[in-house]
C-alpha cells in the first residue's frame, strides 16, 4: 500500500528534520575530538601514581570544594545580605542573581584546584580532560547530562520511523535512509559515543574503547575512572550547593523579606 498524501508530508518532515537533530553534536565534534585526541596522548604517557596518592589527591579536592560552595544556613544567608550591602557593584542585584551568577566563578576554582593538583598526581589532568568531554557531551551542562546523548538517541529513533513507517511502504526513501543511517554511524566514531542501543552505556563517551585501544591494564583503568568521577562530582556537587542557597534564600525572602 503506498503512503497516502498526509503520510508523505510527514515522512518528508521526518526526513528533512535529521539535519537539525544532529546539528548541535555536529557543532561539539571539533572540540570534543581535540579533547579525546589530547586524553589519548596523555594515558598513553602517564606515569602511573600509586592508589594511595590518587586517594590522598581525592580528599584534597572534596575539601577544596567544600570551602568554595556557599552554605545555605542562617549565617550564610547573613553574609551573603552583609556583603550585597556593603558592595557597591552588586547594590541593586537580588542575592539569588547573585549567588546563580558566582557558578562560573566556582567552576573556575574547581578546575585551578585540579590543575595543582595535577602538579603531583598526573592522573588528574586525565580527569581535567575528560571533565572537559563530559560536559561537552551534556550540551555545555554539567558533566553526566544527557542533552548530545538525548539527540542522538532522538536521530536514532528518526531512522526507525523512517525506515518502519515511510521506507516500507516507499522504496524513494532508501537513498535518503542510507545517508542519513552511515551520517549518524559516522557521528557516532568521530564522538567516541557508544552507539549500541543496548548497552547500558550507550550515548555516552566510550571510555572501555579509548581504554582498549591504549592498550591501558584493568587497573591504570581504574586509576583514571576514579579520578574522572571525582572531578565530575566535585562540579555536580558545586552545583547542588548553589541550588540549595538559591532555595534557601527564596524561603528567606518569604519569611524575613527586605533583602531577601
Amino acid at each position: 500500500m503506498a503512503l497516502t498524501a498526509t503520510e508523505k508530508l510527514l515522512c518528508n518532515k521526518v526526513s528533512t528534520d535529521y539535519d537539525s537533530v544532529v546539528a548541535p553534536a555536529k557543532s561539539a565534534k571539533t572540540s570534543i575530538r581535540g579533547k579525546t585526541a589530547d586524553l589519548d596522548t596523555l594515558l598513553r604517557g602517564m606515569v602511573w601514581s600509586p592508589d594511595s596518592k590518587i586517594d590522598d589527591a581525592i580528599d584534597q579536592l572534596e575539601t577544596g570544594v567544600a570551602g568554595m560552595v556557599p552554605g545555605d544556613d542562617a549565617d550564610a544567608l547573613n553574609d551573603l545580605a552583609s556583603f550585597i550591602d556593603n558592595c557597591s557593584y552588586l547594590s541593586g542585584l537580588a542575592p539569588v542573581s547573585a549567588v546563580v551568577g558566582s557558578m562560573n566563578g566556582l567552576f573556575e576554582g574547581i578546575d585551578d584546584l585540579v590543575d595543582s593538583l595535577n602538579q603531583t598526581v598526573p592522573e588528574f589532568g586525565a580527569g581535567a580532560l575528560a571533565n572537559l568531554i563530559n560536559q561537552l557531551l551534556a550540551g555545555a551542562g554539567l558533566p553526566g547530562g544527557d542533552i548530545l546523548s538525548a539527540l542522538l538517541a532522538k536521530a536514532d529513533n528518526l531512522i526507525n520511523c523512517l525506515d518502519l513507517a515511510c521506507r516500507a511502504k516507499d522504496p524513494s526513501y532508501n537513498a535518503r535512509l542510507t545517508i542519513i543511517t552511515t551520517d549518524l554511524d559516522d557521528l557516532y566514531t568521530d564522538l567516541n559515543i557508544n552507539g549500541d542501543p543496548l548497552n547500558p552505556n550507550y550515548g555516552k563517551f566510550d571510555y572501555d574503547k579509548l581504554y582498549s585501544d591504549i592498550g591501558m591494564s584493568v587497573v591504570q583503568q581504574d586509576k583514571i575512572n576514579k579520578v574522572i568521577t571525582s572531578v565530575d562530582k566535585a562540579k555536580t556537587d558545586a552545583k547542588k550547593a548553589i541550588d540549595n542557597s538559591v532555595s534557601s534564600i527564596k524561603v528567606a525572602t518569604k519569611i524575613i523579606g527586605g533583602i531577601f
